[in-house]
């Protein structure tokens, strides 16, 4: 191999080498989980009716304001059933955890219906960094928690 050739090939390489070492290692900030609002179906009894036409596709957003995240989830499920929220993140990856907590006998949570629950959860420190989010419902009768959504944010 020519001389003149191997130097500008190592330089290149030096090169690299320096402009990848220089550049800031830029993890997306921790966001701090604030609160979720339960809203829809959420500890309503038996008793508790929406007309048909409430009823909604499940449905996944977020807002933005200021350093203030809020993503709104609305999903249909067996009615009456008692829901905790759980949400971490790790990197750049946020993940929220719809859990529906009811021990079996399942008949003594569940009424004979589907309703429309909404989970409106709220972080802070948001600086427009990019996360990748992943939505799951846990439900004690499945063997596998489901993955609702996978999305990006922003």
């Amino acid at each position: 191999m020519n001389h003149k050739v191997a130097v500008t090939i190592l330089a290149g390489v030096l090169l690299l080498l320096m402009t990848a070492c220089s550049e800031e290692d830029k993890s997306p900030t921790t966001l701090t989980y604030l609160c979720t609002d339960y809203g829809g179906c959420n500890g309503q009894g038996a008793d508790f009716v929406l007309p048909k036409m409430t009823f909604d596709n499940d449905t996944l957003y977020w807002k933005i304001h200021d350093d203030l995240l809020e993503i709104f989830i609305g999903i249909n499920y067996i009615c009456c059933a008692p829901f905790k929220i759980e949400a971490n993140q790790v990197g750049d990856s946020l993940k929220i955890m719809i859990r529906d907590t009811c021990k079996a006998p399942y008949q003594d949570c569940y009424c004979r219906c589907v309703c429309y629950y909404e989970f409106s959860s709220i972080f802070s420190n948001f600086t427009g960094d990019t996360y990748h989010l992943s939505v799951y419902l846990h439900d004690p009768r499945q063997s596998h928690d489901s993955l609702l959504w996978r999305k990006t944010i922003p």
